[in-house]
């Protein structure tokens, strides 16, 4: 229809529809609308989510802080970091307690040896060579 010598746009009435290429165009136009205001929305979200996040977050952090020390939790947390510290240290002195455990056991089993060595010494004394004798009091200065 014209008005004015402009082509003017008009939306169909109840019972009436759009054919061909204006409705293709008619749809497009609304599709693309949409898509672009969906696209700002977003956008817009987006930027308000971060302005706020960036604005509150150390709002946040010190409320959270003040209700942790009024609650208690503050103590807490630091004697769950004490009792860590300490585990930790407890698991390294039962390591080297092994460790000194092992080296005793192995110095009792030489001692033990030794033992047995200068036993089977004595009960041949009487049989001794010079040698043997020899070795009997090296020996015996050792223990």
């Amino acid at each position: 229809e014209e008005a004015g010598g402009r082509t003017r746009l008009r939306r169909p009435g109840k019972g009436e529809e759009l054919y061909g290429e204006g409705a293709a165009r008619m749809a497009s136009m609304r599709d693309s609308g949409a898509l672009y205001f969906r696209d700002k929305y977003a956008q817009t979200s987006k930027a308000v989510a971060v302005l706020i996040r960036k604005k509150l977050q150390p709002s946040v952090d010190a409320a959270v802080e003040y209700v942790n020390e009024r609650s208690g939790w503050a103590e807490v947390e630091r004697l769950k970091g004490a009792i860590s510290t300490l585990e930790l240290d407890l698991r390294e002195a039962q390591a080297a307690h092994r460790e000194v455990r092992e080296q005793l056991k192995m110095l009792q089993d030489q001692h033990r040896r030794s033992q047995v060595e200068m036993d089977t010494l004595l009960v041949t004394k009487h049989m001794w060579s010079e040698h043997q004798l020899h070795q009997y009091k090296v020996g015996a200065h050792l223990i």
